[in-house]
């Protein structure tokens, strides 16, 4: 049984790489698509925990290192920090899931105080999560769980098609 369990560890590390590999060729696509407003996409380090953690205002109280440390053991896992000028302005955590039907957006979260990249944030993250989705080649790029008052926020990105889960909106999507 040893055998087997350092099997599926092998194979979850190399899912892993190769999902890490497909964030980093989705930040390069992105931060040439947006060079003009000085862009810098990187995944989600201490740096950026500490730093939302300081932000004042915030209209969500998500604790990112909690949120980072309890999605550490999914290799298909998709995290976003989102530079303007050099000041962070937003962070995104999501996943690809199993079968690769869905890429999906968890948790975004903007900086509430001014900055370069205000207004642009959200367009930002959901254009990382359809590269994701393509080089990942999944079928459809998903923000999962909305804030009933972000709705209308997603549907002027394009996010206007519900994906229902019983009686309640589980996701948006794209039509």
């Amino acid at each position: 049984t040893l055998k087997f369990w350092n099997m599926i560890d092998e194979k979850r590390a190399r899912l892993s790489d190769l999902y890490r590999q497909f964030g980093v060729e989705a930040r390069k696509i992105v931060m040439i698509e947006y060079a003009a407003n000085e862009v810098m996409l990187s995944r989600i380090r201490s740096d950026e925990i500490k730093a939302v953690s300081e932000w004042k205002g915030r209209r969500v109280n998500w604790d990112w290192e909690q949120l980072i440390l309890n999605s550490k053991n999914q290799p298909r896992r998709i995290d976003l920090a989102i530079w303007g000028a050099g000041e962070l302005c937003g962070l995104v955590l999501g996943r690809v899931t199993s079968g690769r039907m869905y890429a999906r957006i968890d948790r975004l979260e903007g900086a509430p105080d001014d900055h370069s990249l205000r207004g642009m944030v959200g367009e930002i993250a959901t254009r990382y999560l359809e590269v994701v989705a393509g080089i990942a080649g999944c079928r459809e790029a998903v923000i999962v769980n909305p804030a009933p008052d972000l709705i209308d926020f997603y549907g002027k990105l394009g996010y206007v098609s519900r994906v229902q889960l019983g009686d309640r909106t589980w996701g948006l999507k794209r039509p």
